[in-house]
């Protein structure tokens, strides 16, 4: 802004005396007394109301103490007094920016170029203004006009610095902003810019160098400790980032950006919890902080807090309803919740607002899997590993979509792929083991359920299948060990369970299986497994009736299981229920059920059972048992 310091040219008492007033408020002004020189002005404008400057100065004045209204008002009268006075526009122009209203702003800024071709202050100031609507290379085109009018103009180098940085030309901004240093090393504003700009370049130590200039020039430069805060924590020093956000906190308590990066610095280090606090600190004092929303529902999840992951999501699309982000995110946290068609919805938004983010496509083929559409999932999977060949999480969840389809060779390709990108995840390890169990390679799958829990401990599903993997071989006393395993680390393991008891079973430990599938059943209602292992446990002690009942209610859960058909099968052998024993005979046979082999797992041929049990079978049973 331009205050006016000439003398008046007028020579009456009065106007001297308004004169003489005039002047004493440009002194205070000087000297940042702005009560003092509004006044003061406004006495020489009672003296004399005709004189345009007065109007202009006291409107710089008000516009210093934030009263942009009453400065626009001022400069109003001393255009109408002076349509010529080129300062006066420049300055309304000023304030109207200030007041957001910036096409007024730059019509101001215009005229006054009008009037003073030569003003480089006009053009600085009007290239600001376009640079507030976005008007980029108008924006640089008014700097050069700056600069080349006034070669020693640092602010219009830093101003220039600041437009090429958000076109991402960080090399010429870094270039300006050393002039604008070399032409006033006093600037805090060029080393705090030139310290942004070299950040944007990954070039943090450089960036580090700048905030602490910018801060040692201006003591108290809140968004300058900020800055450094981030910079650290880019470089990992998380305890050097938080302490300056500790200062720019200090130094203004309401500033929402320093809590919401100090809660990202937390949730680096993994202290969720603050985390979350400081986010929601950063919300109550920017309601509209979506970015906070969106990274506090990214912080809720890593405590498995689903419905808090969805609520803020929520709040992130009613802010920004084309936050892809936000859509990921809760795409994700309905797939957890097993919400799997609201999730692709979710997930098909954020792809259509983000088209080249891999992650995305590979978790909608993760929910595609889910659904039991894996042609679709792989064709996103596909496309996941096209955009970024280093997602092993993408080649991880492709290899289950292979896995489910039954594509078990695909499937051990690519959990080998993912293990290859990510040595440290423990799930592809997992899967793997399953697809090699799946072919019989019990030796393959063994080391990998083993690799998975080296690398996850807790990993209870891995101990499982490890546990069933060891029953296979008819290592029996390293599953039940496995499985024990399991259940400490998941008390609420139904599975594992079910699959200890069936071992007890092995081993004629028929209590201990009744006792485990009691606790499957329990936890699982409509576990149609657990009831077939008490009722294979209650057969071996010769509770045919309680063998039965659980047997039946097995198929009553689960029709197209033939196990407990042959079962029961047998079962009605030994209660001589020749006619219901045939009939579930016949259906385990018809359902693939090698009931000649099943039968020999506990006799050695029909004679043995016939003198064991001292009765003959129908011809026609003993004919199926042995053909």
């Amino acid at each position: 802004m331009q205050s006016e310091v000439t003398p008046s040219s007028e020579t009456s008492e009065k106007d001297l005396r308004a004169e003489s007033m005039f002047q004493h408020g440009n002194t205070l002004m000087l000297l940042r007394q702005l009560d003092m020189a509004i006044k003061a002005y406004s006495d020489a404008i009672k003296l004399n109301p005709r004189d345009a400057k007065m109007y202009n100065n006291r409107g710089v004045a008000f516009s210093l103490k934030g009263k942009h209204d009453l400065a626009i008002r001022d400069y109003a009268e001393a255009i109408n007094l002076n349509p010529d006075f080129a300062s006066a526009y420049g300055n309304r122009g000023t304030a109207y920016n200030a007041t957001n209203d910036v096409d007024s702003a730059i019509k101001d800024y215009t005229t006054a170029i009008n009037l003073d071709p030569d003003s480089a202050n006009a053009y600085n100031n009007r290239g600001w203004a376009y640079f507030s609507k976005g008007a980029i290379n108008l924006t640089i085109k008014d700097y050069d006009k700056a600069i080349s009018l006034d070669p020693d103009f640092a602010n219009a180098y830093n101003n220039r610095g600041v437009a090429y940085a958000n076109k991402g030309d960080y090399n010429r901004a870094i270039a300006d902003f050393s002039t604008a240093i070399d032409l006033n090393s006093d600037s805090a504003e060029a080393y705090y810019n030139r310290g942004i700009a070299y950040g944007l370049e990954d070039k943090y130590d450089f960036a580090i160098k700048d905030f602490n200039r910018a801060i040692k020039l201006k003591r108290d430069y809140v968004e300058a400790y900020k800055s450094r805060g981030i910079a650290y924590r880019k470089k990992g020093e998380f305890d050097s980032a938080i302490e300056d956000f500790n200062m720019a906190i200090e130094l203004n308590p309401d500033y929402a950006e320093a809590y919401y990066h100090r809660g990202a610095t937390y949730g680096y280090k993994n202290e969720v919890d603050l985390a979350i606090e400081d986010y929601t600190k950063a919300i109550e004092l920017n309601p509209d902080y979506a970015e906070a929303y969106h990274i506090r529902g990214a912080a809720y999840g890593k405590k498995g807090e689903v419905d808090l992951v969805i609520k803020d999501c929520n709040k992130v699309i009613e802010l920004k309803p084309k936050h892809a982000g936000a859509h990921y995110n809760r795409g994700g946290a309905y797939l957890i919740k097993d919400l799997v068609d609201q999730a692709i919805i979710d997930l098909t938004t954020a792809i259509q607002l983000n088209p080249n983010d891999a992650k995305i496509y590979s978790t909608r083929g993760a929910a595609y899997c889910q659904k039991g559409h894996f042609d679709s999932a792989i064709k996103d999977l596909n496309i996941a590993t096209e955009l970024n060949r280093n997602d092993g999480y993408a080649y991880h969840n492709r290899g289950s979509a292979h896995r489910q389809k039954g594509d078990v060779e695909e499937a051990i390709k690519d959990y080998t792929k993912a293990i290859e990108l990510e040595p440290n995840f423990a799930i592809p390890y997992y899967d793997r083991g399953i697809a090699y169990y799946q072919k019989g390679e019990l030796d393959k799958a063994i080391p990998d359920y083993t690799k998975a829990i080296e690398l996850k401990p807790d990993y209870a599903e891995a101990y499982c299948n490890r546990g069933v993997a060891y029953y296979q071989k008819g290592e029996l006393d390293k599953a039940i060990p496995d499985y024990t395993k399991a259940i400490e680390l998941k008390p609420d393991y139904a599975e594992a369970y079910c699959n200890r008891g069936g071992t007890y079973s092995i081993k004629g430990e028929l209590e201990k299986t009744i006792k485990d599938c009691n606790q499957a059943i329990k936890l699982k209602p409509d576990y149609a497994e657990a009831y077939c292992n008490r009722g294979v446990a209650y057969y071996r002690k010769g509770d045919f009736d309680n063998a039965i009942r659980d047997y039946t209610k097995a198929i009553e859960l689960k029709p197209d299981y033939a196990t407990p058909y042959s079962n029961r099968g047998e079962a009605w052998l030994h209660l001589q229920e020749w006619e219901k024993a045939k009939a579930d005979l016949t259906t385990a046979q018809n359902m693939g059920v090698d009931i000649i082999a099943s039968f020999h797992n506990e006799y050695e041929s029909v004679e043995e059972f016939e003198q064991k049990i001292g009765i003959q079978l129908p011809p026609d049973i003993a004919e199926i048992l042995t053909q």
